[in-house]
């Protein structure tokens, strides 16, 4: 956590805390009304183990924390986990024992070949008023998802837990992305999703489709 210096929300910035610890990472807080919680969904798992991040180094072939039937082993990132504090400055508790959606998976079951078996990068936001498929209260979780390994294409998808967040989360496609072409077109990451006041749907997200797709 870093906090302003300053009234602004511009900053600058300094370092105040450390609420989980490494390799936790791609974090997003929100703030859920009902039960008065701050919530962070992340990535990654607790690892010390790690190698230096500083200077030029080659990308790691294998975890510095293996864990058995890791869908990704050498980044160390699959699966969504849930911390919540009833502050900022916490103590910030580990929603449950494992992921609250993706991590890993017997081989041969259904997620461990689907297209996101290696699930990470989520944004998550709890429905104030139903919208469409989604009544109120629902935690809805955009994520990135790619096949084991994550050595091909990248897509994004949806996932949604009526119980908030909780959990347990359930992906709307078990078989395909919200953006399924075969092509290279639908390749992002990084989504943020949010509603506005007429009930639409919106989301922004890193494009890594080439120059001149169709997306």
């Amino acid at each position: 956590k870093a906090t302003s210096t300053t009234s602004s929300p511009l900053g600058p910035y300094e370092f105040a805390a450390e609420l989980l610890p490494p390799f936790h990472h791609n974090p997003q807080l929100l703030f859920d009304e009902e039960t008065r919680s701050w919530v962070i969904f992340a990535i990654g798992r607790t690892c010390n183990n790690t190698f230096n991040c500083h200077g030029e180094h080659p990308a790691p072939k294998h975890s510095a924390c293996p864990i058995p039937n890791d869908p990704a082993p050498a980044n160390m990132e699959s699966g969504i986990s849930a911390f919540s504090a009833p502050e900022l400055g916490g103590p910030w508790r580990r929603v449950g024992t494992e992921p609250v959606f993706g991590g890993v998976e017997t081989p041969g079951g259904s997620h461990w070949s689907s297209w996101d078996a290696d699930t990470t990068n989520p944004t998550a936001m709890i429905m104030r008023k139903s919208s469409g498929a989604f009544s109120k209260g629902t935690c809805v979780l955009m994520y990135r998802g790619c096949p084991k390994g994550c050595d091909s294409y990248e897509r994004i998808g949806i996932a949604s837990s009526a119980d908030g967040w909780r959990g347990p989360f359930k992906r709307h496609s078990a078989t395909a992305p919200l953006c399924a072409k075969s092509d290279s077109s639908c390749d992002a990451e990084d989504p943020f999703i949010w509603l506005d006041s007429h009930g639409h749907y919106h989301a922004l997200m890193h494009s890594l489709a080439k120059p001149g797709s169709s997306i």
